[in-house]
């Protein structure tokens, strides 16, 4: 689903063309203003909090909040509209984001947001494309001061409050020209245009064989097409993804959120790079139904036989897994240097490799059996040995991708367990030098024979 923000200033008519969109147009509008409204009513949490914050002679005498005299203040007070927009944007970006995953599960192929901050971070985290309505400061004056009543004073407090039109500009991807000359015929006209172009451009479907699963992708960017390419297939799709603006922003909050855990500095993604996190994720998250789970390691074959390497980040298991392919030459292929798939059977586990396959994008369109998971340590000697399920358990948890539904979550943890009775575990302490792989395949081929 392609999310469309529709900005602008105080008096530039957004919510006039917002009006013509639920009309004249089949896709579901958000107002953001109304969904504050309806967080912010009367005994609400969010009334609550700002009523402590800046006191209740701002709440009338049914409770509601008064309205007029809160705009006089933030209008004139840039410090109080921080404070308000602290105390109500969250919710009100949560319950949006909560509204378009309901739009996109029925099908939606195109929603729209409403907001005088779509500019803003917040909401170009999850909007596709951001919109301007945009009018001389004229027209937007003459507009304030005829359907809202305002004093000329009012007027300057408003638009000095508001980002510039050469601010939203720069925010946005496509205008709305609405003019105090622009009728509804012009207006619609421009809307036509702009969302046939969006129409035409949304989204690249494709199909991918993955683990033995047929995958339907429902793709914003071609890029992400193009990163499956070696796994792509005309047969019909067992089960679908699509991905939504919304996916987007979780994926760029959460890369914000581990990456201040590291003590990384935040790094900008594109939102075409986030879609590929975005898609295996989903993959992942359904891949339990049919008794396969996402594992973090490097896993590299041998005679058509695979071991898995894991270990913390850092620990060097590519670096572990290079050696492997310097060491066995044609015999090493690899499998997946990142992300592999594991499907866990009756008889026995089998590894997939998959476009998720690392920074150096190392891995191979194949399947092994898998013999064996090694759990990597640094160490200036060469030295494996056998462990037990549960001494291997608790990295085997932390390195199993956990689905954030009860049920997959579940069947994943009992794969998991699965997946540590059916295959030989071993620990490695190793340094970074040739003979660590040789010390590993004869430690794990030994204990395997």
């Amino acid at each position: 689903m392609k999310i469309v923000g529709i900005t602008g200033g105080a008096g530039s008519g957004k919510s006039h063309v917002c009006r013509l969109i639920a009309q004249r147009f089949p896709y579901p509008v958000i107002d953001s203003d109304a969904v504050t409204r309806e967080l912010m009513a009367a005994g609400s949490p969010m009334l609550q909090s700002v009523a402590e914050e800046f006191g209740s002679e701002f709440l009338l005498a049914d409770g509601n909040l008064d309205r007029a005299k809160m705009a006089a203040l933030v209008f004139r007070d840039e410090a109080a509209l921080a404070r308000l927009n602290a105390l109500t944007h969250p919710a009100t970006i949560a319950e949006i984001v909560r509204r378009l995953k309901r739009y996109e599960k029925e099908g939606r192929k195109i929603a729209v947001v409403e907001s005088a901050l779509a500019d803003k971070a917040d909401y170009r985290s999850f909007c596709d494309e951001l919109w301007l309505v945009a009018a001389s400061e004229q027209t937007r004056a003459e507009r304030l001061r005829r359907q809202r009543g305002y004093s000329a004073e009012r007027i300057r407090q408003v638009m000095e409050s508001q980002s510039t039109q050469a601010q939203f500009a720069l925010a946005c991807q496509r205008t709305i020209r609405n003019e105090a000359d622009t009728d509804d015929e012009e207006l619609l006209r421009q809307l036509d245009v702009l969302f046939s172009a969006l129409e035409d451009g949304a989204g690249t479907d494709f199909t991918i064989r993955i683990a033995e699963r047929r995958v339907a992708v429902r793709a914003r960017y071609a890029s992400t097409r193009s990163f499956c390419r070696d796994y792509l297939t005309e047969e019909e799709p067992e089960l679908t993804v699509a991905v939504s603006g919304a996916d987007l922003a979780f994926e760029r909050e959460r890369a914000a959120r581990e990456e201040a855990a590291e003590g990384i500095p935040a790094r900008c993604f594109s939102d075409a790079y986030l879609e590929t996190l975005a898609v295996y994720r989903k993959i992942a998250e359904a891949l339990p139904a049919y008794d396969t789970l996402l594992f973090h390691g490097s896993v590299v074959a041998v005679d058509g036989e695979a071991y898995l390497f894991t270990a913390k980040s850092g620990t060097g298991k590519s670096t572990h897994t290079r050696l492997w392919r310097e060491v066995f030459g044609d015999r090493a292929v690899m499998i997946n240097d990142d992300k592999p798939l594991i499907r866990v059977g009756e008889a026995g586990a089998t590894v997939y490799g998959t476009p998720w396959n690392g920074k150096h994008r190392l891995g191979s369109n194949t399947a092994a059996p898998l013999k064996a998971i090694c759990i990597l340590e640094r160490a200036d000697q060469n030295r494996i040995v056998p462990i037990s399920f549960s001494e291997a358990l608790p990295m085997l948890m932390q390195q199993a991708y956990r689905p954030s539904e009860p049920e997959p979550l579940k069947k994943t943890l009992a794969l998991a367990e699965r997946l540590g009775e059916s295959v030989r575990l071993y620990r490695m302490g190793c340094n970074m030098e040739p003979a660590a792989a040789r010390t590993a395949y004869e430690g794990m081929k030994e204990g395997i024979d």
